[in-house]
């Protein structure tokens, strides 16, 4: 007999709460890309400046499952001359 599965409250959450992450870090590495076409940089400069493999970063700021961690955006961040700040706001 086939085990069913049933999502819990609680897994729903976890998911949504993991879903809505992942859209954020994808708008930051959104803004991270127009900052560094604005100035004028390639991925192979990022990449110095990084260390981050060319093809990692073309990923991260393409691939709509990429999943950065925060060191590789402050990493990414720091090499535009920008600093990633985290806010913690009251929800609306």
């Amino acid at each position: 007999m086939p085990r069913r599965t049933t999502s819990s409250p609680r897994a729903s959450v976890k998911k949504t709460a993991h879903d809505l992450s992942i859209t954020r870090l994808r708008e930051v590495m959104q803004i991270l890309k127009e900052v560094r076409t604005r100035q004028g940089l390639s991925l192979a400069e990022i990449q110095g400046r990084t260390g981050i493999a060319k093809s990692a970063l073309s990923r991260l700021e393409t691939d709509s499952q990429a999943n950065p961690t925060l060191t590789t955006i402050t990493r990414y961040a720091e090499a535009l001359g920008k600093d990633l700040q985290i806010v913690i706001a009251n929800r609306m």
